[in-house]
């Protein structure tokens, strides 16, 4: 999951969506990460 500056800026407009995007962006590395984890034990 790639997010350019174009795409995220436009999220940016309070600190509210500051915190969501964070989250979700957090989100989004850590099942990514699940996922290269559970590839390599199987």
């Amino acid at each position: 999951m790639v997010l350019t500056a174009q795409k995220v800026r436009p999220l940016i407009t309070n600190d509210t969506t500051k915190v969501a995007a964070a989250k979700s962006l957090v989100w989004s590395v850590n099942s990514d990460h699940q996922f290269v984890v559970a590839c390599r034990i199987f």
